[in-house]
């Protein structure tokens, strides 16, 4: 019988195997009529005294002035990022965790071996990292030394490359239930019905076929009480309320990944958090280089040329600590602004304060409400309003703990079986109220952790829910209360004193942190670069770059290349890598396929 069943499945994925070259290529023969070429104008000619402004200094604001200075060969000391935020870094900024500070972050980083390419071989190869830079300013003890390298000996990618040797991840403990019970992650639940579904959706449904629709619209219900989709969401952040559209997107990218999404071993860390991996060593190469950085600093809206025959920015109005200052863009100045954020009105809360006692309905940050102000002014820059009216549908709460003594690494390590803290990373509770993900970095997570701590992370995808153990939504609960229900949640009620004696909380409600996520069509995200523009790119997660994967750092820097390269007219250096879709692979469609029948009912 059981020789059987293996046979029947075998025969399924070759029946799936030659349904696939019969229909390669034409789910996305079918899209091209739906995202034609852009038009390009007649766009502004870099001069010498050519001043370039970029609005947020985010990833994709870095990343920005790195394409433009290495790529375009742009005058670094005339670029100007500018931020109404006092730090830098956008969502992947942190603080703390050293010299005796609580550790605070609004999220964390986890790259695909494959899906990451862009970022890893593109972007971060193009970064010194920290102890080259040392080296190049040690030349003549000045950090104008790093401005006559064009050739790095070690970069940022090279350190996690190297990392990732050693630091491997193994996640032996994936799903946990209500009754405390380790999953076996490795059934994934789906049904003969699920995986119809799913093939359906994959190969036979093109993207204007889902606009505006919810991926619970399109896969059926139990498709959503699995294993499966309860792992695949607590990696990618999706709710069956979210847009199939991007649901199908990532799928598809990510096909190579479903054979390890039970142990993430092809999953990359950098050797710190994101902040410290990635954005410290950008942002102090870019100084050296003589980038302007102008903090503090609200771009409230922006002057177009009177005309509707072109997209020209001609002043863009700002408050800078408080006061108005009006910067006039010429006709060979360039703009590059990042539209909405999912860091928007991110609310705070410690060990004894909740981030809110109500819950947030609208954008009051700049970005969003930029944006908003130029889409009104000009057709074709997107509709913004469609990912920020439903706050309720994107929100998160995202906690980091900065814990004393070693509680933490015994109760991680006994339960999963584990060797190093960070090796198990993610453990999902798809049972509880509040949707509980409980994140394990590797260890130290900051450059000089102080001795003798852990740092650990935590988030919750329905935190508008009052949970199991503490009656309110995670909102409104206080860092103490938030321990309270993880370790109800994992059985650690006799360690809860000692956890809450030694633990300091941050805690991050952010209400618009999977906006990006949100159903929409294909005319709600602007382009790169607007049709009839001449000296405006927009940048960041809520561009359009077609079958591309929003929600990732890649998506960032590739829209940064995306937009040096067409409002510069670059054609000369390729955009590399692309978008890769494994699903037409065979090798991969084998793996992917076979683990998905193995793994199911």
């Amino acid at each position: 019988m059981e020789h059987s069943k293996w046979f029947t499945k075998k025969f399924i994925v070759a029946i799936l195997v030659c349904l696939l070259i019969l229909t390669t290529g034409n789910l996305y023969a079918e899209e091209e009529f739906i995202f034609p070429n852009p038009v390009m104008p007649q766009h502004a000619k870099i001069t010498p005294d050519s001043q370039m402004y970029i609005v947020g200094a985010g990833l994709a604001g870095l990343a920005t002035a790195v394409y433009a200075i290495q790529d375009a060969n742009f005058n670094p000391q005339n670029i100007h990022i500018i931020d109404e935020k006092s730090y830098k870094g956008g969502a992947l900024y942190s603080e703390g965790g050293a010299k005796g500070k609580v550790y605070s972050t609004p999220g964390a980083r986890l790259l695909d071996e494959i899906a990451h390419n862009h970022f890893r071989w593109n972007f971060l190869k193009r970064i010194p990292n920290m102890a080259e830079q040392d080296a190049m300013e040690k030349l003549d003890n000045s950090p104008e030394a790093l401005k006559s390298y064009t050739k790095f000996k070690k970069t940022i990618s090279d350190d996690m490359e190297d990392y990732f040797k050693t630091h491997h991840l193994d996640g032996k403990v994936r799903l946990i239930d209500k009754d405390k019970k380790i999953i076996d992650a490795h059934k994934f639940g789906l049904t003969g019905g699920d995986l119809w579904a799913v093939a359906k959706f994959l190969y036979f449904t093109p993207e204007r076929k889902i606009q505006d629709k919810r991926i619970d619209e399109v896969l059926p219900p139990h498709f959503f009480k699995t294993n499966f989709w309860a792992m695949y969401q607590g990696v990618f952040a999706f709710q069956q309320w979210h847009s199939a559209i991007e649901c199908q997107r990532y799928m598809l990218r990510f096909f190579a990944s479903i054979s390890t999404m039970t142990s993430l071993h092809t999953e990359m860390n950098p050797p710190y958090d994101s902040y410290n991996a990635w954005v410290v060593p950008t942002v102090r190469y870019l100084k050296s280089q003589g980038v302007d950085f102008v903090m503090g600093t609200r771009v409230v809206d922006v002057d177009f040329r009177p005309t509707t025959d072109e997209k020209t920015i001609t002043m863009l109005h700002c408050l800078q600590q408080g006061v108005a200052k009006d910067i006039p863009i010429r006709r060979n100045d360039f703009t590059f602004i990042s539209i909405g954020s999912k860091v928007s009105d991110v609310k705070i809360g410690t060990m004894h304060k909740a981030p809110v006692t109500v819950q947030v309905d609208h954008p009051e940050d700049g970005a969003f409400l930029l944006w908003q102000k130029m889409a009104a002014k000009q057709p074709e820059l997107g509709n913004p309003l469609k990912f920020t009216a439903s706050p309720d549908h994107s929100e998160f709460v995202i906690w980091s703990c900065t814990t004393k003594g070693k509680v933490w690494d015994r109760l991680v390590l006994d339960l999963t079986g584990n060797k190093r803290m960070g090796e198990q990373h993610e453990i999902v509770f798809p049972d509880s109220p509040w949707r509980n993900i409980f994140h394990v970095p590797w260890q130290p997570f900051v450059p000089n952790q102080t001795p003798d701590t852990t740092i650990i992370m935590g988030m919750c995808e329905h935190c508008g829910n009052k949970g199991e153990f503490v009656k309110k939504p995670m909102w409104a609960s206080t860092g103490e209360e938030i321990l309270t229900e993880f370790s109800h949640a994992f059985g650690w009620e006799k360690e809860l004193p000692e956890i809450i004696k030694n633990s300091e909380m941050t805690v991050y409600y952010e209400p618009y942190v999977t906006s990006m996520f949100l159903p929409r069509n294909m005319f709600d995200r602007p382009k790169v670069v607007p049709n009839r523009s001449t000296n405006l790119a927009f940048i960041g997660e809520y561009t359009e770059m077609p079958e591309d994967t929003v929600f990732m750092v890649s998506y960032s820097t590739k829209s940064a290349q995306l937009a040096v390269h067409q409002l510069f007219d670059i054609t000369n250096i390729p955009i590399t890598p692309p978008v890769v879709h494994n699903q037409w692979n065979p090798y991969w469609f084998y793996r992917g396929i076979n683990a998905v029948l193995i793994s199911s009912e």
